[in-house]
C-alpha cells in the first residue's frame, strides 16, 4: 500500500473467524510500482537510482499525499473478504476488513495507534500495546524504503543478482534508522518489485513474512500490483490479495485515523 513497498499493512491479530486459522497474518503488499529501464545496473547507486525512477521519479512520489486501496483478502484459499486501506502524508493509516461477523479496524494517526476486533471480547476500539504499536508504525511509512535513504538514516546493501522465478533479480538489504531490517528483491529488467520479505514481532516473538507480487496494473501513470501472496515462515497459512480499486490524492479528513470517543463505526465512504 506504500508508495514503492509492500509494508503494509495489517498485521498481528487473532482471529476468530469460522474457517479461519488462528494465527497472526499480515496484510502485505500494495506497493505503488511503474515500469523502469531495462538496462543493466551492477551498482548500488545504479540499481537504487533505477528503482526510483520505476516508481514514477522522486519528486513524483513525494508529490502524492493521499492512497486509498479496495479490493478483496482471502487465507487459504477461503472465501474473499473486502477491505480498504486509506494512508496519508507523512504516517497517517486507517484500513478496514469486512467479515460476515463485524468489520476488523487499525489505524495509526501519526502518534498513537488503536484497533477494533469483531472476533475479540473487547468490542469498542482501544489503543494498541507497544509491539502492535511499532508494528503499525512501520506499516503507515508513507514512502517506497528506496526514496531519500540516505537522508532518512538507513543503510542499503546489493546483495547480488539472482535467479527469481525463472527471471533474475537484484536483492536489496534495507536496515532503517530504527533497526528494521527487510531484504527487497527488483526484476532486473522492469526494477518493479517482485519480492519483499521482513521480520515483524507478532504476539510476542518474531516471524519472517513474505510477498510476492504480479498483474501490474497502470494508476495515474503509476503501476499498482494488483495481486500479493503472502505467508510467514513455519506457519502454511497463505493470504491472497487482489486489488480493485486504488485512488491517489483524494481528500481524507484526519479525524479518519484518529481514535474514535464512541464505538469504531466503518469509514462509509471507504467501504468498497
Amino acid at each position: 500500500m506504500t508508495l514503492g513497498r509492500p509494508a503494509p499493512t495489517i498485521v498481528g491479530m487473532d482471529l476468530r473467524e469460522p474457517g479461519l486459522r488462528r494465527a497472526s497474518w499480515w496484510l502485505l503488499g500494495l506497493g505503488l510500482l511503474v515500469a523502469g529501464r531495462t538496462e543493466s545496473a551492477e551498482t548500488l547507486d545504479g540499481v537504487v537510482t533505477r528503482a526510483i525512477a520505476a516508481l514514477g521519479g522522486a519528486e513524483r512520489l513525494r508529490a502524492c499525499q493521499t492512497r486509498l486501496t479496495v479490493g478483496k483478502i482471502s487465507f487459504d484459499g477461503g472465501s474473499e473478504n473486502p477491505f480498504t486501506v486509506a494512508q496519508k502524508r507523512p504516517n497517517r493509516l486507517h484500513m478496514e476488513i469486512f467479515f460476515s461477523s463485524g468489520v476488523l479496524m487499525r489505524a495509526f494517526d501519526g502518534k498513537a495507534g488503536w484497533q477494533a476486533n469483531p472476533f475479540a471480547e473487547r468490542k469498542d476500539a482501544y489503543p494498541m500495546s507497544p509491539e502492535e504499536r511499532r508494528n503499525i508504525e512501520e506499516e503507515a511509512e508513507f514512502d517506497d524504503p528506496l526514496l531519500d535513504w540516505k537522508a532518512r538514516g538507513s543503510r542499503v546493501e546489493l546483495l547480488g543478482k539472482e535467479p527469481l522465478d525463472g527471471r533474475s533479480a537484484y536483492r536489496l538489504r534495507v536496515t532503517t534508522a530504527n533497526g528494521l531490517v527487510q531484504e527487497l528483491w527488483l526484476d532486473a529488467e522492469t526494477f518493479l518489485r517482485a519480492r519483499w520479505q521482513g521480520t515483524r514481532k507478532a504476539n510476542g516473538r518474531e516471524m519472517v513474512f513474505s510477498s510476492s507480487f504480479g498483474d501490474y496494473r497502470t494508476v495515474d501513470g503509476f503501476q499498482f500490483p494488483f495481486q500479493t501472496s503472502s505467508r510467514s515462515q513455519g506457519n502454511e497459512t497463505r493470504q491472497e490479495i487482489v486489488i480493485t480499486r486504488v485512488e491517489l490524492n483524494m481528500p481524507i479528513e484526519d479525524a479518519q485515523f484518529a481514535l474514535p470517543r464512541a464505538a469504531a463505526e466503518p469509514a462509509g465512504k471507504a467501504k468498497p
